[in-house]
């Protein structure tokens, strides 16, 4: 988060959260899933990680500068806003990927003679094969409202407030 920090200095609000933006490119990793587990956890771990971690701070400083007397609230909102977001998009994943409610297996019904312990895995091909139809529509509905938010994004000192002085 710190990086988002010191970008949104160097180049401006927009421009800062309009680079984490950009590197977070969920899409890539439908096309990297079907390559290398370690390609895959770049563009999905990495990748998505750092371009949240920039995004992340630009809107808290712009809401710290519209409400100087509520920081705290306003800036309440936006995690909060951030974690209802991935509340929301856990049952957008969940409808799009499994909407006959397939179950998953464990290691009994997997006939594997791994050590996976109690955990529990998909080998249902109508919904593995969702996975990479999932991240593009992640990256497209992300995109989207990324473009909408750095639209939305200016600080109260901003060149349109400035104009009114």
């Amino acid at each position: 988060m710190f990086l988002g920090g010191i970008l949104e200095k160097k180049v401006g609000t927009r421009f800062a959260t309009l680079i984490g933006c950009l590197i977070t490119r969920v899409f890539l990793s439908a096309y990297t899933i079907k390559v290398s587990y370690y390609l895959f956890l770049v563009t999905y771990g990495v990748m998505f990680g750092v371009g949240i971690g920039i995004a992340y701070a630009p809107p808290m400083s712009v809401a710290m500068s519209w409400f100087p007397r509520h920081r705290g609230v306003a800036n309440g909102f936006i995690v909060a806003g951030f974690g209802g977001g991935a509340f929301i998009f856990d049952q957008v994943q969940t409808a799009f990927l499994n909407p006959h409610n397939v179950k998953a297996v464990g290691a009994k019904e997997l006939g594997t003679s791994q050590d996976i312990g109690d955990d529990k895995y998909f080998n249902d091909d109508s919904v593995l094969a969702q996975v990479p139809n999932m991240f593009i529509l992640l990256g497209v509905c992300y995109a989207t409202l990324q473009i909408v938010g750095v639209l939305l994004l200016f600080p109260v000192n901003s060149g349109a407030e400035k104009g009114r002085n």
